[in-house]
Formats: C-alpha cells, structure tokens, sequence
C-alpha cells in the first residue's frame, strides 16, 4: 500500500513543471464578437414597446419614413454578445453612409462627422436595445447640433445612415476593439406637387386629372392621394350661365316683361342655369393649416387622410382618379369643395398639396358637354353619367335611333317585293 502511493506521487511529481508552466502562461482571451439577429428586417415597435406592422415590401418597410418619425417609431436591435470583459463598453455611433465611426475625431472636436446613438448597454450573451429613429437621424444636418424633436421629421432627404455598434476593451475608449454596422435608410421628404391638375363635376363626385409630376417628373412615384374639404372661401371668380340641350333654344319671359329688372327669367324646357366657379385658387380652414414648419407646405400624413382623403390612385402610371367619398361620406351635390392631391413615393411619404382648386359635384344629365368643354375630343355622341334624367335622355336617343333604323328597314324590304329602286 506504502509502496503504491509512493509510485503515485512519484509519478505526479513527473508533471509538476509542466502543471506549473500551464498555470503560469496568461489565458488565452477569447474571440470577441457582436451578432445582431435579423439585421435585414429589424422589428418595428413604439415608446411602449409594442410591435407595430410594418408597410408593404412594395413601401420600402425597412427605410424611415415621414410617418414613422411623426409616430416616434423605435427600430428593435436584439444582441448576442461574446468574448467581452465586465469592464468593457458598448456603444452605437452614427454617421452617414460608409463612416464607421472609429476614428476618435469622427466622434469628437472640429471634424465631428458622427454622433452617439446609445451608450452604457449591458455587456451579457444576449441583450435587446430600441432605438428612436428620431435618434438615428438626429445628426444627419449637423452632427454637432442634434435634433431629436418632430421639427426633424420632414427635413431629411433620402440619405443612408451607418449604424455602428462599437466594443472598447477597458482603458482603450480611442478606438474600437470591435464595430458592427448596420445600414438605416431614412427618408422624409415627399415628392413635388403634381402640376396641370384640373377639376370636373360629377354627380356626387369630382374627376381629378393632372399633367405633370413637379419639374422634369419624379422617379420614386407610387401614388397618387386626393384630398377634399368643404371651401370656406373661393377667390375664383363665380359665374352664372345659360345651358340648353338643344341648339338655338332661347330663355323667354313667360310673364311678358323681358325689360323689366325686377322680372324673373323663365327658361324653355331643355334649358338650365348653372353656377360655377372657375379652378383658380380657392381656400379652407382645413387646408391653412401646416406641419411642416420649414417650408409652411401641407404635408399630409395618416391623420390628414382620415380626414380629408377622398380618392387615391396606386401606382407610377396613370393620370386621373374619381373622388367620391370623404371621411366615409359620399360627396354632396351642390356643396363646393376645394381640391387638392399630392404624390407618394416608395417610402409612403405624401408631398406637398398642390393649390386647392374649387368645383361643386352636381347631378349632370349629359357629361359629354363637360367633357367637350374641358377640352376633349373624340368623336360625337351621349355620355350618359348617374342619374335619372341622364339615363332618360339616353334612352330617348336610343329610342329615335331604333325607330329610323326600323324605318329604312321596312322601305328596304318594300322595294325587294315590288323589285325596283328608289
């Protein structure tokens, strides 16, 4: 028994120098590394920290938008962490596209091109951080004088962002021992106003119609929005005039005092009085208002639509749409309404309102005249649009077309039997 201990401690004493060296070599530190999970698609969520559904991919949902700044989005980065000492530090730094922020004058002094997003995050195997995207943008004009208040919303163009997420190992805060970035697209300015854009009366409806998307067109264009209000006040100039069915049809005077100015004008049958009011620039209460206060432009964003939306056109192509509903209410006849529309672009922001244009739906027996006189020029006939007289009208049309057509057939058929020609 003496002797098999003997051999054992004999035998350990072998490895001593060995076990003494391995205890004196420094550990081996381990490969430091920042992982963020879902970088190509990072949630959407709100100052609660509920999840929020993101626009449709054909709306670019991973860029920040005009609406998702007003709505004070937070974009949620979830970390796995490893290889890292307790006393260590993470950050977030950004800056414009391709700036990883590691070079300590990027972040401080005179040549600062970077600003800090978050800092003091926990240093665990896996840790979850919400940004502010009101915070990612904050520097994007100045990264010396930040801005995370909505006046920022509305006054970043379409500018890439690097988001970068740094670990400095302890004392060692001049530069990064690791960066990991992540790219953040961000856009809140609307297209320019649509140009040419002209007005119909319909019944219980407007046709709006444009020429031209801003100067020179716009390339990002998947929309078109229109936007409707009862005018409060029109600086149109009002006009009333004289509309007959039929060719040389006068006004007369049944009363027999045509020269009297107190008289009142009867009309002949198939004659009417309209009152328009022509598409200059016209106002509302609800379009004074503004929520861009840099350049005083109506901006409309998803509160404005629940209000005001009444026709929209999805899609780059395409130059017209039929307004008919407003705050889930069908247009009314004879109420005059100020007209405005504006673009989207595949970040979902809308641009400015174009001017308001006044008109006033109206129940309309024939909307081919409207239509020859707003300039249209195809080939003669009836256009018949909603509404009962307009249908009888047509159906008297097509009555006196029957009739002559049935006529020449019966005078066809007349001279067969008596086998001559007239």
């Amino acid at each position: 028994m003496l002797g098999g201990q003997f051999r054992m401690v004999f035998r350990l004493s072998r490895f001593a120098p060995a076990l003494a060296l391995v205890l004196l070599l420094p550990r081996v530190a381990l490969a430091q590394s920042v992982t963020i999970f879902q970088a190509q698609s990072l949630p959407r969520v709100d100052a609660e920290g509920n999840q929020l559904q993101k626009r449709p991919l054909t709306l670019n949902p991973e860029g920040v938008s005009y609406q998702d700044c007003l709505d004070d989005q937070r974009i949620r980065f979830t970390l796995s962490l490893s290889g890292f000492t307790a006393n260590g530090a993470l950050e977030v730094w950004a800056g414009l596209s391709g700036n990883t922020c590691a070079d300590q004058v990027a972040r401080t002094g005179a040549a600062q091109t970077c600003w800090q997003v978050a800092s003091g995050l926990p240093l665990q195997l896996q840790t979850q951080v919400d940004i502010p995207v009101r915070t990612i943008m904050k520097g994007a004009r100045d990264p010396k004088a930040t801005d995370t208040s909505a006046a920022i919303c509305g006054a970043i163009d379409l500018t890439n962002i690097s988001l970068n997420f740094h670990y400095y190992a302890p004392g060692q805060l001049a530069t990064p021992a690791v960066n990991q970035a992540v790219p953040i697209k961000v856009d809140t300015i609307g297209p320019p106003p649509l140009s040419g854009v002209k007005v119909l009366p319909g019944d219980t409806r407007l046709h709006v119609t444009w020429t031209a998307v801003g100067e020179g067109g716009v390339q990002d264009l998947t929309g078109v929005s229109v936007y409707c209000a009862p005018a409060s006040g029109a600086t149109g100039t009002t006009t009333t005039t004289t509309v007959c069915n039929e060719a040389g049809t006068t006004t007369t005077d049944d009363a027999g005092d045509a020269g009297d100015a107190e008289a009142t004008t009867d009309l002949d049958a198939g004659c009417k009085q309209v009152t328009s009011t022509d598409n200059a620039s016209c106002s509302t209460s609800a379009f004074q208002r503004t929520n861009d206060a840099s350049t005083g432009d109506i901006i409309p964003d998803n509160a404005f639509d629940e209000k005001y939306l009444c026709g929209r056109l999805s899609g780059n192509t395409g130059a017209g749409v039929t307004a008919d509903t407003v705050a889930g209410q069908p247009l009314a006849n004879n109420t005059q309404y100020v007209v405005a529309i504006a673009a989207t672009d595949s970040f979902g922001n809308r641009g400015s309102l174009s001017s308001g244009l006044c008109e006033t739906p109206e129940q309309t027996n024939d909307f081919w005249n409207a239509y020859k006189q707003s300039g249209g020029g195809a080939g003669g006939g009836f256009c018949s649009a909603t509404g009962g007289a307009g249908a009888a009208g047509s159906g008297a049309a097509l009555g006196v077309v029957a009739l002559t057509a049935a006529s020449m057939i019966r005078r066809k058929a007349r001279r067969v039997r008596s086998g001559g020609r007239r």
